[in-house]
């Protein structure tokens, strides 16, 4: 499920480059489209960074599972590594065109509902990965850290990394890692963003009315959902800015997690 949603987002990309000049070789004609071995080229590059950043993941890693799917720890990732050879993932790519062609000559990409959707997607997007990557600055690891989580792992679960090659046993060390120190890199990244954007409050704007009867919509989830009694999340404690978790570190292989915050859910 989390692939298919990074596969969702590559289309959403890739259907704003669609219009972008074409070069090299031509490999087919689909509806009006010319597919060019450029555009599905510089198409593989952006979905293997994408994967790359929204996996937590080492590229090396990546690679290794693309050439050899039946190491990867799990089936998700087998199944990613698989969908990642070139072959496969062109396939999709086509199917994308194929949509998309259809999509746009309905006048489906015109609707002002779909555009503030895309627009949704990418705000969301561009948030996740700028701040995956500043957490990725802040986490420092050294290989006698890997080292000695890799033997924390196996005195913990032995009958699922005693048995782990080393090189194995170290990335899903550096997993265990990630795992601790993620949230204290990410209460240091909001903290710097706060002290960095300006945020002044309309002191005469009512925000808890607002939030739960300013909103012509949320009156009707309200009535329908049967919620008119359940306090809003501004009445719940707050734990600050989104998650960008990169999911659950310290799966064997190096491959410690999803898709950041809710898109992998």
């Amino acid at each position: 499920m989390r692939f298919k949603v990074v596969a969702l987002l590559v289309a959403t990309v890739s259907a704003l480059n669609f219009s972008a000049c074409n070069k090299g070789k031509t490999i087919e004609e689909i509806g009006g489209h010319t597919i060019t071995t450029s555009e599905f080229e510089d198409h593989y590059n952006t979905q293997i960074e994408l994967v790359t950043r929204y996996r937590a993941s080492q590229k090396s890693t990546i690679y290794r599972y693309i050439c050899s799917p039946s190491t990867a720890p799990a089936q998700e990732v087998a199944e990613m590594a698989l969908r990642l050879q070139p072959r496969a993932n062109y396939r999709e790519f086509r199917d994308l065109v194929m949509v998309e062609s259809v999509a746009r000559e309905e006048g489906f990409a015109d609707r002002p509902i779909i555009r503030k959707i895309l627009e949704n997607v990418n705000r969301s997007a561009l948030a996740q990965l700028y701040l995956q990557e500043k957490a990725w600055e802040k986490i420092k690891i050294s290989d006698q850290d890997r080292q000695q989580a890799c033997e924390t792992l196996r005195r913990q679960d032995p009958a699922r990394y005693g048995a782990l090659a080393l090189d194995d046993c170290l990335r899903a060390g550096e997993g265990l890692i990630i795992a601790q120190q993620w949230r204290q890199v990410e209460r240091e990244i909001w903290e710097g963003i706060r002290e960095q954007v300006a945020v002044d409050k309309n002191e005469e704007f009512n925000q808890d009315d607002y939030f739960e009867n300013g909103i012509e919509l949320y009156q009707s989830i309200k009535k329908t959902g049967g919620c008119e009694n359940v306090p809003t999340q501004s009445n719940q404690p707050s734990g600050g800015g989104p998650s960008f978790s990169p999911g659950a570190p310290g799966a064997p292989g190096g491959l410690p997690g999803g898709l950041p915050g809710g898109l992998g859910q």
